[in-house]
């Protein structure tokens, strides 16, 4: 078993990284993502029931904890996938989203049931489940009519997780829910991420993790929940850096066939580009191209673009159809979109003033109506000096001006200068959330020492001969306290 900080908190697993992570643009459950796959480790549950999935953010949170750790256990999604009156009405494309994710990485262990609460109800016996998460309608009526009805299906020392019990917005009234529930269960509430209520039901076998969460002094349950939104604060600018770095590089060539007399995006085939170095891009086109040319988009973002070779080969047995090699077969082909052609020595060069330069092979259909692999090699260059540079060569050598350069000139201009501030902007963001992340860790392991130089200085003195000595005494002042407390309460009820 491995420890968070100094030994405080007992969980069985590292921090989690979740794969899922703000799906559709909501971040509504983002921030308890750490402390669930910490709860699903140390439940080991058998069976996992959510009412209420969504795009799924917490629910493929919990299998992939399970997927991570190897547990044996059923995950259900209960959901109409239709909306209500908090997240709004959606068509299907939600549910065929969460299906296909579904699908692809968990459909082994995990069901989706698209129904109500209430139907689903029966499909689940009493006593069974052993993690239930309630995130429906956020209504105090709704809320309270999906509690009574799914408690009785979780069995004795199960978990129920509400969500939103600190959202005191609108209608909101889960709330009030909480307030009423808490005090008669074994409960833990986090505040942060609308607030998230945790609760034990009597009976069952203890969990070390499930001990300390809900047994802990008050000191303690302070830090564990500053512990876990701090966790939760990593995770996200853990992200944030993520998608900064991948807007500096997220770069692509794109080949459309031409099929059934269009091209579309369904049918384009994509390789990653890295700028700076020749590369040699191969993609299969398994339809051909057969009825028109071929377009490559040689990428998606202002740069120059040298061009070296272009093949087109016959999938079925590697011999070549057609090949652009020398600069007077390249120099043929057409250019379209973003795309300018650059009058240099060889290599052939282009220029992308935009974000959608197309280069079109010509059009044999006779030949590219087989399946085909497409081979380019290039290398793309990000700074556009040495391109505007040539269209400036061209425009004062005395030749005819072009509107058509020059407007390109001033296009690639702009458009490079809005690439360059970004790519600045994505970079001073890495440069902010990397310190902030520093300084986020090292607050949390003062933080995690502090608490744990306090946990075991509470242990020494329970060790201690004089606490052991002065246990009679404390125990009699404990019963007078208790009949006290009950005489009073008694004297306050007549």
């Amino acid at each position: 078993m491995s420890h968070t900080g100094d030994n405080l908190i007992p969980i069985p697993t590292k921090r989690f990284r979740p794969r899922r992570y703000k799906p559709g643009g909501l971040a509504n459950w983002s921030g308890h993502l750490p402390f669930a796959q910490n709860l699903v480790a140390g439940l080991a549950p058998a069976l996992i029931v959510e009412l209420g999935t969504h795009f799924g953010e917490s629910y493929f949170g919990f299998c992939q904890t399970v997927d991570e750790l190897g547990l044996v256990c059923r995950c259900c999604a209960v959901d109409t996938w239709r909306g209500d009156i908090h997240s709004g009405v959606y068509g299907d494309t939600v549910f065929a989203q969460v299906e296909s994710y579904n699908d692809l990485n968990y459909r082994r262990f995990s069901s989706l049931l698209r129904t109500t609460f209430d139907a689903a109800n029966a499909q689940f016996d009493d006593g069974t489940i052993d993690l239930l998460h309630i995130d429906g309608a956020h209504t105090y009526e709704a809320a309270r009519h999906d509690f009574d009805l799914w408690f009785p299906k979780v069995r004795p020392g199960g978990v129920i997780l509400i969500h939103d019990i600190a959202a005191r917005k609108k209608d909101f009234g889960v709330w009030r829910l909480w307030d009423e529930i808490k005090p008669k269960f074994i409960s833990f509430e986090f505040i942060h991420n609308w607030g998230l209520g945790v609760i034990r039901k009597e009976g069952g076998e203890q969990k070390p993790f499930l001990d300390f969460l809900f047994n802990s002094s008050p000191s303690d349950r302070a830090f564990i929940a500053t512990y876990y939104a701090d966790i939760a604060r990593m995770v996200e600018m853990e992200h944030e850096l993520a998608e900064s770095a991948r807007a500096i590089d997220n770069s692509f060539l794109t080949v459309y066939p031409h099929v059934n007399g269009e091209y579309t995006e369904a049918r384009t085939v994509i390789s990653q580009v890295i700028p700076g170095d020749w590369a040699h891009y191969v993609l299969e086109l398994p339809q051909g191209s057969p009825t028109g040319p071929i377009r490559i988009d040689l990428t998606n973002f202002p740069c120059v673009i040298d061009v070296s070779e272009i093949v087109l080969r016959s999938t079925s047995n590697g011999l070549i159809v057609a090949e652009w090699k020398t600069c007077r077969e390249l120099g043929t082909l057409r250019c379209g979109g973003h795309l300018r052609p650059i009058p240099k020595d060889e290599p052939v060069a282009f220029l992308s003033v935009g974000v959608d330069p197309q280069l079109y092979l010509p059009d044999l259909t006779a030949l590219t109506a087989q399946p085909l692999i497409l081979e380019v090699r290039s290398r793309v260059t990000r700074d556009v000096t040495s391109g505007l540079r040539a269209l400036d060569h061209l425009i004062g050598n005395g030749r005819p001006a072009d509107p058509s350069l020059a407007a390109a000139e001033a296009q690639a201009r702009e458009s490079y200068d809005h690439e360059r501030a970004l790519r600045l902007e994505s970079e001073r963001k890495i440069v902010d959330l990397t310190r902030q992340l520093e300084q986020q860790r090292a607050a949390l392991a003062s933080a995690s020492a502090a608490a744990e130089a306090e946990r075991r200085r509470r242990l020494e003195i329970l060790s201690s001969g004089s606490w052991k000595i002065t246990a009679p005494a404390r125990s009699l002042y404990g019963a007078l306290h208790r009949i006290f407390r009950s005489g009073r309460d008694d004297g306050r009820s007549h």
